[in-house]
């Protein structure tokens, strides 16, 4: 009897059963979660932030036991200079866009109008693109025009894909 007891607790237990299998990838994902939004505090850093999550997240899709702190500051280390690229110019648009419909909001006109579609446009379009383009970027090592192709593309094809249906 008393050895089922023993047998019983060491299962509860025990690190490869689902329960904490489950646990630690919710763990993991909350760690890298936090480290995404204490490297995201300076903004000019929100899109090397962004590939150093998804690199994060593909590893801890990969395999148990990943050392989240430190998979999260190697991938921010090595994507600094494509995600400064990106993120800077994803900032430059968003905010010019931001700052056109901030300026044109009241006006009524019909050339006003157009100009705030115009300026929603963008900033949906440039949401889609870039939500391809930095998973993208943080599983293949690729120049920001190639990263930025392959996103436009992806959407293309995945728009092209959903309106013939």
């Amino acid at each position: 009897m008393a050895q089922k007891g023993v047998s019983l607790i060491k299962a509860a237990f025990d690190t490869d059963n689902f329960l904490m299998r489950f646990s630690e990838k919710v763990l993991d994902i909350v760690t890298v979660n936090l480290l995404f939004v204490v490297s995201c505090l300076p903004i000019v850093t929100i899109g090397v932030a962004k590939i150093s999550l998804y690199e994060t997240m593909f590893e801890i899709k990969r395999s148990r036991r990943v050392p989240v702190f430190r998979t999260y500051i190697r991938a921010f280390k090595q994507n600094l200079k494509l995600g400064l690229q990106l993120g800077l110019l994803e900032l430059g648009i968003v905010s010019l866009s931001f700052l056109d419909l901030y300026l044109f909001w009241g006006q009524t006109a019909l050339s006003f109008q157009i100009v705030k579609a115009i300026c929603l446009g963008i900033l949906i379009f440039l949401t889609l693109v870039m939500l391809a383009s930095y998973p993208i970027a943080a599983r293949y090592d690729l120049s920001w025009k190639e990263v930025l192709q392959k996103g436009l593309s992806w959407q293309v094809l995945t728009f092209h894909g959903s309106s013939s249906c």
